[in-house]
């Protein structure tokens, strides 16, 4: 809300989340096959959450970006992080992607990062999440981002 009233500029939240998936407005429940209990009983929070897109994990080893800041074409801020998210990655000697009508970053035909914003009167919320020394197996249990496979 002070975002949106300009009280406070434009900010980025970098952290770690602990286990959770987090599901986005349009999550199917064939997305969490094993059922909320049963992630729940592995340590892994489920969490309803307003961005979009379908379900993720975010946990331990995973960089989670949070851009707090007024845009106006939700598809070119996007685009954008996804370029700023692979030049980032090239820096750090890592060749990656994006893939044609998807939403997301690949390396060596894996993803390595997702996206998920949600715009509310201008102001984004949400962000996106880079896997940079995480347990890969929570990705395992669902249908990550709608994508099997």
């Amino acid at each position: 809300a002070a975002r949106q009233a300009g009280d406070i500029p434009d900010a980025l939240l970098l952290l770690e989340h602990p286990p959770v998936y987090t599901k986005g407005r349009r999550t199917e429940k064939a997305d969490l096959p094993m059922g909320d209990d049963w992630y729940r009983a592995q340590g892994i929070e489920v969490v309803d959450t307003s961005r979009g897109g379908r379900v993720t994990y975010h946990g331990p080893g995973q960089l989670v970006g949070y851009p707090i800041m007024r845009i106006g074409d939700v598809i070119a801020y996007v685009r954008t992080l996804e370029r700023a998210v692979i030049a980032a990655l090239a820096e750090e000697g890592i060749h990656a992607t994006v893939r044609e009508g998807l939403t997301g970053i690949w390396t060596n035909d894996r993803k390595i990062g997702s996206i998920g914003v949600h715009v509310s009167r201008g102001v984004t919320m949400h962000g996106l999440a880079v896997n940079v020394d995480c347990d890969l197996q929570p990705f395992e249990w669902i249908v990550p981002c709608g994508i099997d496979g």
